[in-house]
């Protein structure tokens, strides 16, 4: 039996890849998309992760979604041309910067920039999450076989709700559990 890595507060970091214009808009199930996305920014940033903040030619696909960028309050994005957020260079330096060897992933397209994404951080060493919930694509269809391929890769499945609480480990008194708890309210 493998055993699965388990989510480190201090070794994970978060990916936020291309939630931008009309297309998130176009997303299967596009506003609880965005909605969990936004949780999981918010979540990570209870915990203190690096948030990387990915925009696929912002020029013609328009800015990150409200809702989203909201989260991401106080970040800049980085702007990209490469499906891979890997495959840029100011993302690659960034996260090699940081040290991290865990990375969540969350964004659009599951089968395009996801997909190509976790497979070069895999290729990389990294251990790599995909929070399902807070992952689209335009078909449900595409959405499914991107994380199918992600999985069968080496890629973890997890859910916003799940990926946090992971690493909280233990209900206590915190204020970080009760602001996370909120997220969920």
């Amino acid at each position: 039996m493998t055993t699965q890595p388990r989510l480190d507060p201090n070794q994970a970091a978060l990916m936020v890849i291309d939630i931008q214009g009309r297309l998130a808009e176009l997303m299967c199930n596009a506003d609880s998309f965005e909605q969990e996305a936004a949780r999981m920014i918010r979540g990570a940033r209870l915990f203190e992760l690096p948030v990387f903040w990915m925009e696929q030619i912002p020029e013609k696909l328009g800015p990150t979604r409200e809702t989203v960028a909201q989260a991401l309050e106080g970040l800049s994005p980085i702007p990209k041309t490469t499906f891979s957020a890997w495959e840029n260079d100011e993302a690659r330096r960034r996260l090699q910067s940081s040290g991290r060897k865990q990375v969540l992933l969350v964004g659009i397209e599951a089968h395009v920039c996801v997909w190509q994404t976790a497979r070069d951080l895999l290729d990389q060493g990294y251990a790599v999450w995909a929070v399902s919930d807070a992952i689209s694509a335009r078909q449900s269809s595409n959405r499914e076989l991107g994380l199918m391929r992600m999985k069968e890769a080496g890629v973890q499945l997890t859910s916003v709700e799940m990926a946090l609480f992971e690493m909280q480990k233990q209900a206590d008194t915190s204020d970080r559990f009760k602001a996370m708890v909120n997220l969920f309210r």
